[in-house]
């Protein structure tokens, strides 16, 4: 009698890549701040006043003028992609208050812009290409690989991450959305890639997920083979692949796993699926041996 339990799916690990999507994020963030400093600096002009009601108050004054004179013109600041570049803006930190030109403030967000999108490159693209994740995937423990499981290289993170624009509408909504609910756990930039994520421990082999690859039967079993039973012969009809290098290793008792010392692990032939399959112990999941 087989023992089988249901194969685990090495895709369930939403909950991680969310947590690794905000670990990104703030690690970005955090970058942004750091450059934002020595940006903003040297493009904004200071005037000290005796309390921060006072500066507060020069402020509110100078933001008024400002937006009073955009909607006298017909250009509300809420519908315009730049802002005039005659433009004055304040800031009211403690009792000193912060001002900025449009044009200044053009500028500092075209090369904030411009960070963030090689920031995000490196991270997403660069470094996940070349390892297999993100810095936020590699502290939750899951990669971004191929069906065969070898890595995504940098060609198919473009891809993904270009694709990927459509997962980020409604702020990354649409993405978790698609995620949550597909077979594999796949967004539309991991469809168009054919990625899947998966736990690191996935790693490395064809990834075997319910419903979308074939399935087979998984063994809680690393170690000696005691007290198992030996998987039956080649199939008699239709299969010409032998198991072993000596046929006579192989036993056709009974189905069940038996020890391949050509391969070096455990292997049986899954009626269900009508092939012979191969145990991994690293992923702890039974694998389709070629034909």
């Amino acid at each position: 009698m087989t023992l089988a339990v249901p194969m685990a799916d090495p895709t369930a690990v939403m909950g991680r890549r969310i947590v690794a999507y905000l670990i990104d994020g703030v690690i970005g963030l955090i970058l942004l701040v750091a450059i934002v400093a020595p940006l903003v600096g040297n493009k904004l002009d200071r005037s000290e006043f005796r309390s921060n009601a006072a500066a507060t108050d020069y402020c509110g004054e100078v933001n008024d003028n400002t937006l009073n004179s955009l909607e006298d013109t017909n250009s509300e600041f809420g519908n315009r992609n730049t802002l005039p570049a005659d433009s004055r803006f304040c800031v009211a930190v403690g009792s000193t208050a912060y001002l900025f030109t449009g044009e200044d403030g053009n500028s500092l967000l075209g090369q904030l812009t411009i960070f963030s999108y090689l920031t995000g490159g490196l991270n997403t693209i660069i470094l996940q290409g070349l390892t297999g994740a993100t810095v936020g995937k590699f502290l939750m423990g899951i990669r971004t690989v191929k069906e065969d499981g070898t890595r995504a290289g940098i060609g198919w993170n473009i891809l993904r991450q270009l694709v990927g624009v459509v997962d980020a509408f409604c702020c990354g909504i649409v993405g978790l959305l698609v995620a949550t609910n597909s077979k594999g756990h796949r967004r539309v930039g991991d469809m168009a890639a054919s990625t899947y994520v998966v736990h690191k421990s996935a790693m490395g082999a064809p990834i075997s997920v319910p419903g979308v690859t074939p399935s087979t039967a998984a063994y809680p079993y690393a170690g000696a083979p005691t007290g198992w039973p030996q998987a039956p012969g080649a199939p008699q009809a239709g299969g010409t692949w032998s198991p072993a290098a000596d046929p006579t290793q192989v036993a056709p008792s009974a189905d069940g796993p038996t020890w391949d010392p050509v391969r070096n692990a455990y292997i049986q032939y899954d009626r269900e699926v009508g092939a012979w399959v191969q145990w991994n112990d690293n992923v702890k999941a039974w694998h389709p041996i070629d034909q």
